[in-house]
């Protein structure tokens, strides 16, 4: 048996608070040193519209550009591909749905109803795919369970490998998170990169969130005139 001078001397261990399933992480004091900022995302979302075909936003009285040039020098991705998740999409024309989806179930056989695309339902290496794509590449929606009509198209593209243009992709993605306000704000460490890299203050403090509060204030009154 242990003796208690050796179970004296283990250290205790250190209860460590992994990022939550929304994509933040959970510890106060490691979510100060990464540098996320949630007020400043909402004001970023909150402010963000589309001009030129360029995602543009007002954040802190710093004008905000995301273009090909910003995806490629923080993200790694060129502005290239096809628009693999459109309907209209040469290949997708000529796709039939529901024989995908089926293609990709577990037991295409005992399904009589075919159910809006849900996740349970499909083999291993596309429910892998999917959960990658609706929680990691797409995060932010309601309805995680299900894919979408362009998801389904999305994991097609994937397992034929068919050269996705991700940066529109991940673009449409933040352009109707905003327009719906949605409640959880994908690209949080881009978005803080892309802040940084217009020499946006990042520095919390109240005055910083007073500031915010204005700003997003008077961005409403100024959209209703």
């Amino acid at each position: 048996m242990a003796s208690s001078s050796s179970r004296r001397g283990k250290k205790a261990a250190h209860l460590l608070r992994n990022a939550s399933p929304n994509g933040w992480i959970s510890d106060d004091e490691e979510r100060y040193k990464f540098g996320c900022y949630r007020k400043l995302f909402k004001v970023f979302y909150h402010n963000l519209k589309v001009v030129d075909g360029v995602i543009c936003s007002r954040v802190k009285g710093v004008d905000i550009k995301i273009d090909d040039e910003i995806w490629l020098s923080f993200t790694g991705l060129k502005a290239e591909g096809f628009m693999s998740h459109e309907r209209n999409f040469e290949l997708n024309q000529w796709t039939n749905k529901k024989k995908i989806y089926k293609e990709y179930l577990r037991s295409p056989t005992r399904q009589k109803v075919y159910r809006p695309y849900l996740l349970d339902d499909l083999k291993m290496e596309e429910k892998m795919c999917a959960f990658v794509l609706t929680w990691v590449i797409l995060p932010g929606r309601c309805l995680r369970d299900r894919l979408t009509t362009a998801d389904l198209f999305l994991v097609h593209a994937i397992k034929t490998r068919i050269t996705t243009n991700w940066v529109v992709v991940m673009s449409e993605h933040m352009i109707e998170i905003a327009s719906s306000h949605g409640h959880i704000l994908p690209y949080g460490v881009f978005i803080s990169y892309v802040l940084k890299h217009h020499q946006v203050n990042l520095t919390a403090s109240e005055s910083d969130d007073e500031d915010d509060t204005i700003e997003v204030e008077s961005m409403e009154t100024s959209n209703s005139d």
